[in-house]
């Protein structure tokens, strides 16, 4: 393909040259895309220190993490060692015990997140810009949200919080191409640029829009198994308890992959 010089029409039609059009538009979305993919690049980085971490020295097992998902009575006759024996569970379990790992394991007797504990403990093994992502995990949100919208060329997802009906505008190449209006999904989002946020600790799997009963229910089963009660409307009290304690939202994925998409 011809490249268009700058003093070109514009090829959008506009009868304007290309230098006073459409060039400014074309390398704001450059610089956006690099910057995006640079942040990708960071986010990797430190999420495979902080898993490194856990294994050298602070002796967090794959084992230690699964118990953790497991303590919770509505896994009281379900085998989930089971969960890891076929290919593709094992990717999928892989991915949900990293996110668990990074955003939602206690770590110490403080309680902290691994990513937490990274910050105070063993920030000098992070890069510059690695301890700004990690200190940006501090504004995260929890939740289960739905996609309202769906921008492909710019990947932008707008969603709605399923509790809160917040909404959000969140960036990500994969799933703007693999996500359609009025689907779930879950996870934490973390604050990106401005008023966009990336998704962190998210599963790969997508909740139909039915499911959204079935979704409230689930947490609403965890929350009455907590023992701490929140101040709130019934909706307001479980946002804040997945906020609190967001390994309730991996516990209802497992659950639901127990319950209705292997069976």
């Amino acid at each position: 393909m011809q490249s268009i010089g700058r003093n070109d029409p514009c090829p959008c039609g506009s009868g304007k040259k290309y230098k006073k059009c459409c060039q400014l538009k074309d390398e704001i979305i450059n610089l956006e895309t690099f910057m995006y993919e640079k942040y990708l690049i960071v986010r990797s980085s430190a999420a495979g220190k902080m898993i490194n971490i856990a294994d050298d020295k602070i002796c967090i097992t794959p084992i230690d993490v699964i118990s953790f998902l497991a303590d919770s009575p509505i896994y009281n006759k379900k085998n989930i060692d089971l969960f890891s024996y076929s290919e593709d569970e094992a990717l999928l379990f892989q991915f949900i015990l990293n996110s668990l790992l990074m955003y939602a394991y206690p770590v110490g007797n403080l309680n902290d997140w691994l990513w937490k504990h990274c910050l105070n403990e063993y920030k000098n093994k992070f890069s510059q810009e690695e301890v700004l992502f990690l200190q940006s995990l501090e504004n995260f949100t929890a939740g289960f949200f739905q996609a309202k919208d769906v921008e492909y060329k710019k990947y932008l997802v707008i969603v709605e919080d399923l509790f809160t009906s917040n909404t959000y505008k969140i960036m990500d190449k994969g799933m703007s191409t693999g996500i359609v209006k009025y689907d779930i999904f879950c996870g934490m989002l973390i604050p990106y640029n401005k008023d966009i946020y990336i998704v962190e600790g998210g599963t790969p799997i997508i909740f139909p829009p039915l499911e959204k009963g079935y979704i409230k229910e689930t947490v609403d089963k965890l929350y009455m198994l907590n023992k701490k009660k929140l101040p709130g409307d019934k909706n307001e009290r479980l946002s804040k308890f997945l906020n609190l304690y967001p390994i309730n939202i991996y516990r209802t994925v497992l659950d639901y992959y127990f319950l209705i998409v292997k069976h």
